[in-house]
């Protein structure tokens, strides 16, 4: 069982929200695409996704040195494939940080791209992680998304490959291998509130 520098078992902490009473500035989310949870060195806890808040894709862990960050364990496991998380949050306007790394060391351009959409709107288009920021190198997409029925809702979804079958996939040429692997990723999400809907109850 993973622990933290006190030895505390990281495999007791269960995702919540903290949207209770939440105030200005507060973060209400911060979940890893894992079964353990980390404290970053900023001290920060990302707890396990909860089951009831993702709907498709698949975990899986890697490893290898990630540049770029100051907590290269955020990026040790992922989501990928096509998937959704639906977050229950108190309606206003949010900061919402997707964490993210392409894994394979040896993807090239334009081999995996995908989209991020929040509330139904574009989050972060044509994402190509082995372009930029390169292969195994940490890259935050950050954006203000607004809410206002009681869930904050972002999708992952991959870019199709043009003019290739499903069938086409499944085949014979070792090169188009990586190009079967066109799933959407994402390592961590962290969700905080800038301002609540003055019209919402506390």
């Amino acid at each position: 069982m993973a622990v933290d520098a006190a030895n505390t078992p990281l495999a007791t902490f269960t995702a919540q929200a903290t949207t209770d009473e939440p105030k200005a500035g507060e973060r209400v989310w911060a979940l890893l695409a894992d079964r353990q949870a980390l404290r970053t060195a900023e001290g920060v806890w990302f707890e396990p996704e909860p089951g009831e808040i993702v709907k498709g894709g698949t975990l899986g862990t890697w490893l290898g040195p990630v540049a770029n960050t100051s907590d290269p364990d955020l990026y040790v496991s992922q989501r990928y494939g096509t998937f959704a998380y639906a977050l229950p949050v108190a309606n206003g306007r949010y900061q919402v940080r997707v964490y993210l790394a392409e894994a394979a060391s040896n993807r090239q351009a334009a081999e995996r791209r995908f989209d991020i959409a929040a509330e139904g709107r574009p989050f972060a288009a044509d994402l190509d992680l082995a372009k930029q920021p390169g292969p195994r190198t940490a890259h935050l997409v950050e954006q203000t998304v607004t809410v206002a029925d009681g869930t904050l809702n972002l999708a992952f979804s991959p870019i199709p490959i043009p003019n290739l079958s499903a069938a086409e996939l499944d085949i014979r040429d070792p090169d188009l291998k990586l190009l079967k692997d066109r799933n959407a990723v994402v390592n961590a999400v962290e969700v905080r509130l800038i301002e609540k809907d003055p019209g919402q109850k506390p």
